[in-house]
């Protein structure tokens, strides 16, 4: 286990420094590449346009505030029934946090586009194919990773390791909406009040 991932030993031992800095650091830290990768491929998609609403310092406090609230969540419930040793969930990479950011996207930049393909057409034979233009906006990029993450739980319900952390991820999404309804000051909000 690395020194920067989140479990519940530090909890248990009484080490609440190493708790407090690893509600923040295991979002530093993944499994692999291919979910370093994922997570990134998410957060630059969605979060760019939600720091464009409200800045740099809100979208990091939505940010954090995901990490640590499902953070929390992931220590205070490793205890599992079917986990033998349940010290072995560990809580690494940045999934909770971006499902916040996503949450807050949700509500402040929902419709902003993410890509779209102008329509096309092409060769097939003798007939011609062609393809409508397409527009992803950020909503339904949301509304796919959520609807991943819930089809997750729905198939891998019984594997407490993976409910675990797909219930996280959840928890990341209400939180940033949480902290958006709870209204985070955007910049543009301090130089209005400035004015």
């Amino acid at each position: 286990m690395s020194s920067l991932e989140l479990t519940a030993v530090a909890l248990w031992q009484g080490q609440y420094a190493v708790l407090v800095t690893n509600l923040f650091t295991h979002t530093f830290i993944h499994s692999n590449i291919t979910h370093l990768l994922g997570n990134m491929m998410f957060f630059v998609a969605i979060g760019a346009g939600l720091e464009a609403r409200i800045g740099a310092k809100s979208t990091a406090i939505v940010y954090f505030a995901g990490a640590v609230v499902a953070g929390l969540w992931i220590v205070l419930t490793a205890v599992h029934p079917t986990v033998a040793d349940p010290l072995v969930i560990p809580a690494r990479g940045a999934s909770a946090a971006i499902s916040a950011v996503m949450g807050a996207a949700l509500v402040v930049s929902r419709n902003d586009i993410m890509f779209a393909f102008n329509r096309f057409g092409f060769e097939l034979g003798s007939r011609t194919i062609a393809v409508p233009a397409i527009t992803v906006r950020s909503w339904m990029l949301v509304v796919m990773y959520v609807g991943q993450n819930v089809l997750g739980l729905w198939t891998e319900g019984d594997n407490p390791i993976v409910s675990h952390m797909v219930v996280a991820h959840l928890i990341g999404f209400v939180t940033g909406l949480a902290v958006i309804f709870l209204r985070v000051p955007s910049e543009s909000d301090a130089q209005a009040k400035a004015e």
